[in-house]
């Protein structure tokens, strides 16, 4: 059952708390013993905790601290701030999940396989980084923790504590393509399908419905399955399939170390560092075959109704291609098919709702597949964010396309992809496990995050102002301020490009040109564009346009209620996925926990949050399927 009790409430990422304490060089730094202190300071920790002490299990915080938990003890994910804080809810949760157990984590420990360390980031920031395993109750589950302890006058405090659900005891993740069962309602014959099969064969409820089959929705159907939940999912095309749907020349930004589904990391054979949408959809494909994944391709879902008495979904199924319909229930559905980018609700400027008397092709970012409508025509494009850039270096790559031209209405931050690729993948370089690297990317409460990977950017940015300086010369506008997290959790990563398809050599030799300004509408010969100090107007000529203007924020309830993809009354409860916020703690709002309706739940995002976010689902709903879903203790 989903996380229910008390909405979150929304916040601003500007908004979040934030300390770094002051941790300088010591004398005795170099000869620090990392793990005999770490084992004695998480002795005095599990001590406290065993023990009910909560006055000394109090006084092991620095006075500015966090909890950030992930289903352990609030089986829900929470930001707590504050000794006192984190104290109390301890105190409240630890009588029922019965945290025990535990110990010094490192290799060979599922999620914190590093060791503990004196860690020194900065000149003025350390830490000692104690990773350990634990355990509670009521469901059982294993589980794993860091805290990131400074030094005080005469002892450790810990600053900011992390804390994560692995496994369900009873169920854990077993390893894929599992055993059939005669517990199992989709027969062998039904998995590992990667082309259209039909529609399902079986009459019994399911455990669990997935709803998208792109990788965020193929992550949360192999963890279901791991598990042992009998699962389905179902999705309008083949895996993969939107992405060779997309302009060809389309590369993930991200490696392959990082990108990768859950329990099956990118085959060897598949060349590319960076795949290509043609490989992405080759890699999702395979995965459905090699793991016999329980997909049922080229299906879609038309509506959702629940039933309050049954406690069971009915999900009404149609194929794409012959028409048929029918119906299949369950007790849970996980909706995965892309809430946040909405291809169905792309943005297009109110002034160019109406062509008038353009008769050049014109696409959105949605419909650009390849440069064919472009060729002998002077194109432009609207908008400067990674689709802008990575569209205008497509076109211009083609000499048959007379011109290219980005128009630019506010400025971008844009990084070469060759110094921040580095900065932003260094946990994924295979070094530790993919679900360590997870773990340990997601340790820092929101506030923390957001000043540290400020400070990070500006030294990018320092390091960037010789090429700057050209593109400014190119006509750029440049964010040198960007708020990275706010742009990522609040604003769809707007207006940022890290140039890995080698735009910025283009704009260099003047094949991309850059132009500024509103469009506010058509002409016969191209855009209106208004200046954005003097609001004069001015013509710009254009034979071809493509519109990189993003996707619309929603109201997704009311539309869904509308379309009757959900019955009104779910519709109702939910929270509104068309527009991504925060909340108070700096938890995204009904990601993973608190969906607003207790057996739906939202799961998807970001390439590298899908594995942990379909890991909590999983575990979510098989302690729901079998009893074992506690309370939520805290507000």
């Amino acid at each position: 059952m989903a996380t229910l009790t008390h909405r979150r409430i929304p916040g601003r990422v500007r908004d979040m708390p934030s300390d770094f304490p002051q941790v300088p060089v010591q004398d005795n730094e170099t000869s620090l013993d990392g793990p005999r202190e770490a084992k004695a300071f998480l002795y005095k920790f599990s001590q406290a905790v065993e023990e009910s002490d909560w006055k000394s299990f109090e006084g092991l915080f620095a006075e500015q601290c966090w909890w950030k938990d992930h289903l352990t003890l609030t089986f829900d994910k929470r930001t707590i701030q504050g000794r006192q804080g984190i104290s109390s809810a301890w105190q409240s949760l630890a009588p029922q999940r019965k945290p025990r157990g535990f110990s010094i984590a490192g290799p060979g420990i599922e999620m914190v396989e590093t060791p503990p360390a004196f860690v020194r980031m900065t000149p003025q920031m350390a830490t000692l980084d104690i990773p350990f395993a634990f355990s509670v109750s009521r469901p059982d589950c294993a589980c794993v923790g860091i805290a990131k302890a400074i030094p005080s006058a005469s002892s450790w405090k810990i600053w900011v504590l992390t804390t994560s659900v692995v496994s369900l005891k009873e169920y854990p993740f077993q390893p894929l393509p599992r055993a059939v069962t005669s517990n199992d309602l989709i027969s062998p014959e039904q998995r590992g399908k990667a082309t259209p099969q039909g529609l399902p064969h079986f009459q019994e409820a399911l455990d669990a419905v997935v709803i998208g089959g792109g990788c965020s929705g193929l992550s949360n159907l192999i963890m279901l399955d791991s598990i042992g939940a009998n699962v389905a999912c179902f999705d309008l095309g083949s895996p993969g399939e939107a992405w060779l749907q997309r302009y060809r020349s389309v590369r993930l930004h991200h490696p392959n170390f990082m990108i990768q589904l859950p329990k099956y990391p990118v085959p060897a054979d598949i060349a590319s560092t960076h795949l290509n949408g043609a490989e992405l959809a080759q890699y999702m494909s395979r995965a459905v075959q090699d793991l016999k994944l329980p997909l049922f391709a080229g299906v879609k879902v038309t509506s959702n109704v629940f039933d309050q008495e049954r406690r069971l979904w009915t999900v009404s199924l149609e194929e794409v291609q012959s028409g048929q319909t029918s119906t299949v229930q369950t007790r849970n559905i996980i909706i995965s098919h892309g809430f946040y980018f909405n291809e169905d609700c792309p943005v297009i400027p109110e002034g160019l709702k109406d062509r008038g008397k353009f008769s050049g092709p014109v696409q959105h970012t949605t419909q650009f597949s390849t440069t064919d409508l472009y060729e002998g025509k002077r194109t432009v494009i609207v908008g400067s964010g990674n689709s802008a850039h990575d569209i205008a270096k497509f076109l211009g790559d083609n000499a048959a396309v007379q011109s290219v031209t980005m128009l630019q209405r506010s400025p971008t931050a844009v990084f070469d992809f060759d110094t921040f690729h580095p900065f932003i993948t260094a946990l994924y370089q295979g070094n530790i496990p993919v679900d360590t690297a997870d773990f340990l990317f997601s340790q820092l409460p929101l506030g923390i995050l957001r000043d540290w990977m400020g400070g990070a950017i500006a030294e990018l940015v320092k390091s960037s102002e010789k090429l700057y300086s050209k593109l400014e010369a190119k006509g750029y506008l440049i964010d040198r301020k960007p708020n990275f997290i706010q742009r990522v959790y609040e604003d769809r990563v707007r207006s940022i490009y890290f140039d890995a398809a080698g735009a910025f050599d283009l704009v260099l030799r003047d094949r991309i040109k850059i132009a500024h300004g509103t469009v506010v509408g058509f002409t016969e010969n191209g855009l209106i564009v208004k200046d954005a100090e003097t609001e004069a107007e001015r013509i710009l000529e254009a034979d071809g346009v493509v519109l990189a203007t993003g996707y619309a924020k929603t109201d997704l309830p009311k539309q869904w209620a509308k379309s009757g993809f959900l019955d009104a009354e779910s519709a109702l409860q939910i929270e509104n996925m068309g527009m991504p916020a925060v909340d108070v703690e700096g938890e995204m709002i009904g990601q993973v926990t608190r969906s607003g309706h207790p057996q739906l739940y939202f799961s998807g995002y970001i390439f590298s949050a899908a594995r942990s976010f379909s890991r909590f689902v999983a575990i979510q709903i098989m302690a729901d399927i079998n009893g074992q879903a506690p309370e939520h203790g805290l507000p």
